[in-house]
């Protein structure tokens, strides 16, 4: 029997791309210093945005993978 192949979830702009804990440790470690909700919504359009530039760099060169050199 042929595995059925998962239907890829497409991201909405309002979805949070990012570990909020990963982030609020790692600027905690930097200092004193605490995060705001609103900074996870701005931080995460920012990584859209650059995916997105990225996917459009990567099809230019007709790849299908994004690759480090995209970003």
């Amino acid at each position: 029997m042929a595995k059925k192949k998962k239907k890829a979830k497409k991201a909405k702009k309002s979805e949070v791309l990012i570990k909020k804990s990963l982030v609020q440790e790692y600027i905690k470690s930097r200092g004193d210093f605490r995060v705001s909700a609103e900074s996870f919504e701005a931080l995460s359009e920012r990584v859209m945005n650059l995916c997105d530039e990225a996917m459009d760099r990567a099809e230019i060169n007709r790849r299908k993978t994004v690759q480090r050199q995209d970003f």
